[in-house]
């Protein structure tokens, strides 16, 4: 999942590749309400299609916590890898923290 949201092996681009929404989300002149409005309606979007996902059959019962809870820590995750990838561009250190995290909301069955 997560080698589709960030290509872990291209961490070298100048400036630092990130989506826009992360971007704009840490640019301390982009703090304006109506910003930070659009920004959380993006979010709350990705963190129910995500709860939705996670809340299927073939999902629910693999997860260590509830889909709700999954959603939000997975969006947190994937944000924060935006902003780790751009300060450390290093990919071995971003799959160790996915798999760290996927290891904490999957069970090991």
């Amino acid at each position: 999942m997560f080698d589709t949201v960030a290509n872990f092996d291209d961490t070298a681009g100048i400036p630092a590749r990130g989506c826009l929404s992360t971007k704009t989300a840490t640019d301390a002149r982009a703090g304006t309400e109506l910003i930070r409005a659009a920004l959380r309606g993006l979010l709350d979007g990705l963190e129910r299609v995500l709860a939705e996902r996670l809340s299927r059959d073939d999902a629910v019962g693999l997860l260590t916590v509830p889909p709700v809870e999954a959603a939000r820590v997975l969006v947190t995750m994937t944000r924060g890898n935006v902003v780790i990838e751009s300060v450390y561009r290093d990919p071995s250190r971003l799959r160790t923290a996915v798999k760290t995290l996927v290891d904490m909301i999957i069970r090991a069955d």
